[in-house]
């Protein structure tokens, strides 16, 4: 019987998807993108696009054309991405409370020095007069209520350019007005 079970494995159906990709995104627009028309705001006549189908790799070089321009517009030119009904997104830096409730410190521990002195260094960040720098997404004047169940998470890349960015002292964000 417990050979039984463990040769039949059981399928798991999710019920909600949460998780969207390029690959979703291009379903969509593959099925949709024969009806759409642009609608001109000045003259009101309807213009009906050819045939505005393009394959995936065109379309994948499109997304992430797009992606970049975004984030150079936010890292090298100091501007935030407004997301109709979303929010906005954009890097901000604050300066952390180097102690808690308790009197005790903190801020992150930098392991490789701790190692190399064998006593406690944490991260002051002296090179940026103790400021933090973040990729935030401010939820203010939000239209949906659901959206509060989400999570802005930058890529990896996006991380790094910022870090780069920061090293090179080319550039200097807002405050955080939220802290």
């Amino acid at each position: 019987m417990l050979k039984e079970n463990h040769q039949q494995k059981e399928i798991r159906i999710r019920k909600y998807i949460t998780d969207y990709g390029i690959q979703d995104y291009f379903k969509y627009y593959k099925d949709h993108a024969d009806s759409w028309t642009l609608k001109s705001k000045f003259d009101l006549q309807e213009y009906e696009f050819g045939n505005p189908i393009v394959n995936k790799q065109t379309y994948r070089k499109i997304l992430f054309e797009y992606y970049d321009t975004c984030t150079k517009e936010v890292l090298y030119n100091n501007e935030s991405i407004h997301l109709t009904n979303l929010g906005t997104i954009s890097i901000l830096k604050s300066k952390p409370k180097m102690y808690n409730q308790e009197g005790k410190i903190k801020l992150p521990v930098d392991w490789k020095l701790t190692r190399e002195l064998g006593k406690k260094v944490y991260f002051t960040n002296d090179d940026r007069d103790g400021y933090v720098y973040k990729w935030t997404w401010a939820r203010k004047n939000m239209k949906s209520r659901s959206l509060s169940w989400y999570k802005f998470l930058p890529t990896r890349k996006n991380k790094r350019e910022l870090t780069q960015v920061l090293k090179n002292k080319s550039k200097d964000f807002h405050i955080n007005p939220y802290k």
